[in-house]
Formats: structure tokens, sequence, C-alpha cells
């Protein structure tokens, strides 16, 4: 078989079996971590991170809410780079420990590496995947010490908590594609703050978006 002889946590749910999501917004969510991907966000993104509020509701609305998050990148023990969509209040304990490794996030992974359900419906549907690279979202990342727990008590993330990845790797991208990935683009001196707002689009329309690097910098002014 195409998937034989991989780990037991690959017997996890899919995404699909977590409640309201549906195929429509899989797509959506798949597609946006692929243009994060091929952006090469990984070596743009500032180790602060970048904070992203929404300014006003989607249309139709979705779950997203108004309380602000903070992207970070994270990579593991295994050398295998993800994103972290965190509150603001979690930020600083995290760069102070450095343990990103360990936080939950979406991973880009092989696909002999996720849940058997997620890598078919990409594999049936034809999705977007960039370089091979699948997203992964997990609340407790993986540890060899902790596989057969894992299996018993999968532990994948809510709607919600899809809908801020599949926001943030779109921003991200685009953020990377019109600025900070520019060859003559450099970020503004120590003390000042790059805002930039872009009109993101997501599964649930368009969401507008503001980005804040460093993700400390004051709230952005109303327009």
């Amino acid at each position: 078989p195409k998937f034989a002889g991989v780990l037991a946590h690959r017997a996890q749910p899919g995404l699909l079996a977590v409640p309201g999501v549906t195929p429509a917004f899989l797509k959506h969510f798949y597609s946006a971590a692929a243009a994060f991907y091929r952006a090469k966000a990984f070596l743009y993104i500032p180790t602060q991170g970048v904070r992203l509020e929404v300014t006003a509701a989607p249309s139709p609305p979705s779950l997203l809410d108004r309380h602000p998050r903070v992207a970070l990148v994270t990579r593991n023990t295994a050398g295998q780079y993800g994103l972290a969509v965190v509150s603001p209040e979690q930020v600083e304990a995290l760069l102070t420990s450095r343990d990103l490794g360990s936080t939950p996030c979406c991973l880009f992974t092989s696909p002999s590496s996720v849940p058997f359900d997620d890598a078919d419906l990409v594999e049936r549907m034809g999705w977007d995947i960039a370089e091979e690279k699948y997203p992964f979202p997990i609340l407790s990342p993986p540890a060899e010490e902790a596989a057969s727990e894992q299996l018993e008590n999968p532990s994948r993330p809510s709607l919600l908590e899809l809908q801020w990845y599949e926001l943030a790797f779109r921003a991200l991208a685009m953020l990377v594609e019109d600025s900070l990935g520019v060859p003559t683009f450099t970020l503004p001196p120590a003390g000042s703050a790059l805002v930039v707002r872009a009109i993101v689009p997501t599964h649930a329309g368009v969401v507008p978006t503001v980005l804040c690097t460093p993700s400390d910098c004051p709230p952005p002014l109303p327009t």
C-alpha cells in the first residue's frame, strides 16, 4: 500500500472530522498553506513574529474574532518548519523560552507523516500542496514517547483555529511577496514598526486585516 509502514499517529481522524469543517473550507486552507510555503515565508518573518488583527467581520460571517493573534515561525528537532498562531500574551513566554519546537502549530511535513484521512482526501480532491509539504495542524506536536497516547487521544485544532491558520497563511504570503521578500525592502529601524493593511481572501470572504511587526507594536490607528 502507498502509505504502509507509517507511525501510529496516522490513524488519527482527519481534519474533515473536526466539527464544522467542510471540503470547501479545506480547499481554501490547503491553498493558503501552499501559498505561504511557496513564498518561503519562514525566511522572512521576524523572530518577534507578526501580529494579525482583523479590523472588520468577513462577509459572509466566520468564526474569526477581533482579538489579535501573533504568527511565529516554529522549527522542531527534526528540522520541520511550522507556523504557530498564538495570543499576544503567549508571545513573551515563548520567545523567552525559545521552546517553539513544542508549541501547538501547523507543521509542514511529508505525506507519509500526516493522518491517512488527510493524505487520502488531498490526493482524491487534487488540492494544492507545495513541494510535497503537507500542512499538519496539531495541538500537541508528536513525540516518540507519546505516540501511543496520541493515537488514543488525538488532539486536533478547532474550526476557529483552522480559520486563523488560513488567514495567517494567506496574509503572510502577501506580506512577503509585497514587502519582506522584495530585495530592496528593509525593515524599519529599531523602535519603529512596520504596519501593513491588507484585504485577505479567505473561504469566508475577504477579511480586512492589519499586519504589524514587531508583534508588540501599538494597536493601529483607525482609518
